[in-house]
């Protein structure tokens, strides 16, 4: 293979994933949901997030769609020790508790389509 023919194969690698890489940055991961008891918290909805993650931005707006401003707020900033105390692992996470603690959890952006209906 010719100098120039490899400049342009490796430039064009190099372009192939930078592309990829900034296409997978604008993608809001979502989530599915996994069924979860947790009596501790209370029924409601519990939205743990943090100023730093941008996907909680896309969470927070489903959240704010389907309940308004009726869900619970818990941020890293202010809270650290509750986060561990519940085994928080990442953010955003969205639990949606009935009045036993049954319910749901979405680890990553719940689709408001998947959110329960108040």
């Amino acid at each position: 293979m010719s100098e120039p023919a490899l400049r342009v194969l490796i430039l064009g690698s190099i372009a192939a994933v930078f592309v990829v890489f900034l296409l997978n940055g604008r993608r809001v991961p979502t989530t599915r949901p996994v069924p979860i008891s947790r009596p501790d918290l209370g029924p409601g909805v519990h939205f743990f997030a943090s100023a730093t993650c941008r996907p909680c931005l896309a969470a927070r707006a489903a959240l704010e769609a389907v309940y308004g401003d009726e869900f619970n707020e818990i941020s890293y900033e202010t809270d650290p020790i509750r986060f561990g105390a519940l085994g928080i692992k990442s953010v955003p996470t969205v639990m949606a508790l009935g009045p036993t603690g049954e319910g749901l959890m979405w680890e990553g952006v719940p689709k408001a389509g998947d959110l329960p209906r108040p």
